[in-house]
């Protein structure tokens, strides 16, 4: 399968034949668009998409607008995941000789395809080298149907056969373990091992502050592989450091609250502003507004209007603070306190925020809606800790000796 600005083209081996698809006026219209804007959304990466859909390449109808739209009724992360997850099924069709589309296929024959394609994932991970979870097995599953379905096409990975195929998978696979929480003792022998007098380190810090304490998604404030940054990821621009009475400042001794805003997250996918703000912690460098201070300060004269974790090195060259970064100088503070680094990564940030939120005694829906979570599945976030339980048998014994059942 290929694509190209002209049109679409699918060799399938299993049939001896090539199919092809030439694109409308329009649809040339929104490719030009696409180059210009990315968030029209009909990039080279969706065209490739469409040469797997038989809707385009076989039926060749007028309701390409009703499949685009379709495709991309999902979050823009979550059609990415889709989108590998299709091409996974293509090349495995194409190395067995199967028609991805199914064409002249019948249903127990299309059912083993699936379960073939199911062991193989079991097996090595669809490439990987080892096997992966049942629920990555899914979420692939899930990701194939998805356009399968938007093409008006049916991908049975519902059948029963499946199902228990999955099920009995998933009873083979080891529990899951959450990253350890980072604690403030760990955030201080961080810092200590950080030169704030080097614009690196200070963004660095500036980062690992405004994620432990707004409790951000990695995602949100650092750059995720090569300098690339998520379209949601927090910019200078959204950064607001306030004095006493509300006016901007840049000099540390006037500033006492620090204000974000939020344009959107992996879960707020229509970019609808979310604010907040936090005034100092008390702690001399373990606050959210030493951490911005520090974040703005190593950015110096870049515009504001770009993600706030890129800085200007010593050499004056753009650099920025990355997922490595974050999980590299928390598993060295971890290290040096006795624990096992590879319990830490750059999520042990958002995670140790809620904990220690949660120790502090803050009620449960503040918690949630500090870190925009969506529904109770923070709570697997924080984790019980020694002050919780230290008086629990004690408060148990001391409650009423009777039990009175309400009839």
């Amino acid at each position: 399968m290929d694509a190209s600005d002209s049109g679409l083209c699918a060799i399938i081996r299993a049939e001896e034949c090539a199919l092809t698809y030439k694109f409308s006026k329009p649809e040339r219209q929104l490719i030009e668009e696409s180059k210009v804007e990315p968030a029209v959304g009909f990039d080279i990466n969706y065209r490739e998409i469409l040469s797997c859909s038989s809707h385009h390449l076989v039926v060749r109808s007028g309701d390409d607008l009703a499949f685009h739209l379709r495709a991309h009724s999902v979050a823009v992360t979550t059609y990415n995941q889709y989108l590998k997850a299709l091409r996974k099924w293509f090349i495995w069709c194409e190395r067995r000789g199967i028609s991805p589309t199914f064409q002249n296929e019948s249903s127990p024959a299309i059912v083993q395809h699936i379960t073939d394609f199911v062991l193989r994932g079991f097996r090595d991970g669809y490439g990987a080298g080892h096997r992966v979870r049942s629920s990555t097995i899914s979420v692939t599953l899930s990701g194939i149907r998805h356009f399968f379905v938007a093409a008006g096409s049916d991908f049975p990975c519902g059948h029963p056969h499946i199902r228990m195929l999955l099920k009995g998978i998933g009873r083979l696979d080891t529990p899951v373990r959450h990253k350890a929480p980072v604690s403030i003792h760990r955030l201080e022998l961080c810092l200590q091992s950080l030169n704030l007098a080097r614009p690196s380190d200070q963004a660095l810090w500036g980062v690992i502050c405004l994620a432990f304490f707004f409790l951000l998604r990695r995602s949100e404030i650092a750059s995720l592989n090569k300098g690339n940054f998520a379209w949601f990821a927090l910019k200078a621009e959204d950064i607001a450091i306030l004095d006493h009475s509300g006016i901007p400042t840049a000099t540390p001794s006037a500033a006492v609250s620090v204000h974000i805003r939020l344009v959107g997250s992996k879960t707020n996918q229509r970019g609808e502003p979310t604010q907040r703000m936090l005034n100092r912690s008390g702690h001399q460098f373990v606050c959210p507004v030493f951490g911005a201070l520090c974040l703005l300060q190593a950015r110096r004269s870049l515009p504001h209007d770009i993600p706030a974790a890129v800085y200007l090195n010593n050499e004056g060259m753009p650099r920025c603070v990355s997922f490595a970064n974050l999980s590299k100088a928390i598993q060295r503070a971890a290290a040096q306190s006795g624990c096992n680094p590879s319990s830490y990564s750059a999520h042990s940030l958002r995670a140790g925020g809620a904990t220690h939120m949660y120790r502090a005694g803050v009620d449960t829906l503040t918690i949630q809606f500090h870190g925009r979570w969506a529904s109770d599945t923070f709570k697997q976030y924080t984790r019980l800790c020694k002050e919780s339980v230290s008086a629990l048998a004690s408060r148990i014994i001391s409650g009423s000796k009777h039990v009175n059942n309400l009839q």
